[in-house]
């Protein structure tokens, strides 16, 4: 517990009643530090939106000051709501950086992490980091609009591997956004839709028949991604 937090003020803020909170700032006064710890607690309390809104107006540049990545991403896998994100995020005044592992983490153990992610895009993009681990999280969580979202707000940045492609072939909601975005695009002009790619498809013979559509010259099959093996595995015998 930081220095200048007693128990008793602690509580309170856990507590998260505004009347509460409100007397505590006006007994202590300056005294009470505005703290990240202080912060997060009254962001994931019973009525963050109403305390929040009363430390902003009682002290508004500590407040502001003390919004960090790490209160924004730990409250955000405590399971804070994307309303109090917001307000965290449009009023931090921080360069806010999440990594790879945050977004890996937040794809577990959010209960919205599309919601979550939509304020992010919304009030700081960049906080996303542009990899392609991150695309490799995001496309295994997010509904096929926000992955466009991330795509169009991260993208000219974001140059992915032929494996990172293929792995992002797995899940049939968001994999036609990937292929739309890396084929219509000049920044991974070297990714083709191969045979490996096909093999990770959910749905082979419909992804194989859009690339073929729409990108002919990207499509790379041999024997193992044609559309004639794709489409039902061998079954063994119970003599095999």
């Amino acid at each position: 517990m930081d220095q200048g937090l007693s128990h008793q003020i602690w509580q309170i803020f856990m507590q998260g009643r505004v009347g509460a909170v409100a007397r505590c700032l006006h007994r202590e006064g300056d005294k009470l530090p505005i703290t990240e710890e202080l912060l997060l607690i009254t962001a994931c309390g019973k009525d963050p939106q109403g305390c929040l809104s009363f430390l902003f107006y009682a002290r508004p540049k500590e407040t502001a000051a003390s919004i960090s990545s790490r209160v924004v991403q730990l409250a955000m896998m405590y399971g804070a709501s994307s309303d109090v994100i917001e307000v965290l995020l449009t009023n931090c005044q921080r360069h806010v950086q999440f990594s790879e592992v945050t977004l890996d983490i937040m794809r577990t153990s959010v209960p919205d992490i599309t919601e979550s992610v939509r304020q992010t895009l919304k009030w700081k993009p960049d906080t996303l980091p542009a990899t392609e681990e991150a695309l490799e999280v995001l496309a295994g969580c997010l509904d096929a609009a926000t992955l466009q979202s991330f795509l169009e707000a991260r993208g000219a940045a974001l140059e992915i591997s032929q494996n990172t492609f293929n792995e992002t072939s797995s899940r049939e909601e968001t994999f036609l956004t990937v292929v739309m975005w890396v084929f219509g695009n000049s920044v991974n002009t070297d990714i083709q839709f191969t045979s490996e790619t096909a093999l990770h498809c959910h749905d082979r013979v419909g992804c194989i028949d859009f690339v073929a559509q729409h990108w002919p010259e990207k499509l790379k099959l041999d024997g193992k991604g044609s559309l004639g093996t794709v489409q039902m595995d061998p079954v063994k015998s119970e003599n095999d």
